[in-house]
Protein backbone atom coordinates (compact mmCIF):
# COMPACT_ATOMS: atom_id res chain seq x y z
CA UNK A 1 0.00 0.00 0.00
CA UNK A 2 1.36 3.43 -0.91
CA UNK A 3 1.49 6.09 1.80
CA UNK A 4 2.97 9.55 2.24
CA UNK A 5 5.97 9.58 4.57
CA UNK A 6 6.97 12.34 6.97
CA UNK A 7 9.18 13.89 4.28
CA UNK A 8 6.37 14.07 1.71
CA UNK A 9 7.48 11.15 -0.47
CA UNK A 10 5.37 8.13 -1.35
CA UNK A 11 6.61 4.86 0.19
CA UNK A 12 5.37 1.29 0.03
CA UNK A 13 7.30 -0.20 2.96
CA UNK A 14 5.75 1.71 5.86
CA UNK A 15 5.84 -0.01 9.25
CA UNK A 16 4.66 2.83 11.48
CA UNK A 17 3.05 6.25 11.60
CA UNK A 18 3.90 9.58 13.24
CA UNK A 19 0.93 11.58 14.50
CA UNK A 20 2.91 14.76 15.29
CA UNK A 21 1.26 17.84 13.73
CA UNK A 22 4.62 19.14 12.46
CA UNK A 23 5.29 16.15 10.19
CA UNK A 24 2.44 13.66 10.04
CA UNK A 25 3.08 10.62 7.91
CA UNK A 26 4.17 7.05 7.54
CA UNK A 27 7.62 5.79 8.53
CA UNK A 28 9.78 2.95 7.25
CA UNK A 29 12.50 1.18 9.25
CA UNK A 30 15.27 3.50 8.05
CA UNK A 31 13.36 6.62 9.11
CA UNK A 32 12.52 5.16 12.52
CA UNK A 33 16.22 4.55 13.17
CA UNK A 34 17.22 7.95 11.73
CA UNK A 35 14.78 9.89 13.90
CA UNK A 36 15.31 7.61 16.93
CA UNK A 37 11.56 7.35 17.54
CA UNK A 38 11.80 4.26 19.73
CA UNK A 39 14.86 5.45 21.67
CA UNK A 40 13.13 8.71 22.57
CA UNK A 41 9.92 6.87 23.49
CA UNK A 42 8.10 9.30 21.23
CA UNK A 43 4.44 9.59 22.19
CA UNK A 44 3.44 10.41 18.60
CA UNK A 45 4.92 7.24 17.09
CA UNK A 46 2.62 4.29 16.38
CA UNK A 47 3.92 0.95 15.14
CA UNK A 48 1.55 -0.90 12.81
CA UNK A 49 0.03 -4.13 14.19
CA UNK A 50 2.00 -7.28 13.37
CA UNK A 51 5.36 -5.49 13.06
CA UNK A 52 8.06 -6.16 15.63
CA UNK A 53 11.14 -4.01 16.24
CA UNK A 54 14.08 -5.52 18.07
CA UNK A 55 17.24 -3.61 19.04
CA UNK A 56 16.66 -0.98 16.36
CA UNK A 57 16.24 -3.48 13.55
CA UNK A 58 13.02 -4.29 11.80
CA UNK A 59 11.65 -7.80 11.74
CA UNK A 60 9.73 -7.74 8.45
CA UNK A 61 8.38 -11.25 8.82
CA UNK A 62 4.63 -11.22 9.08
CA UNK A 63 2.22 -14.09 9.43
CA UNK A 64 0.95 -15.29 6.08
CA UNK A 65 -2.49 -16.76 5.63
Amino acid sequence: MKEKDIEGRTITNAIGYCHCKLHKGALNGWQIRKHKCRGKHCKWFELYPGVKLKDGYVNKRRKRK
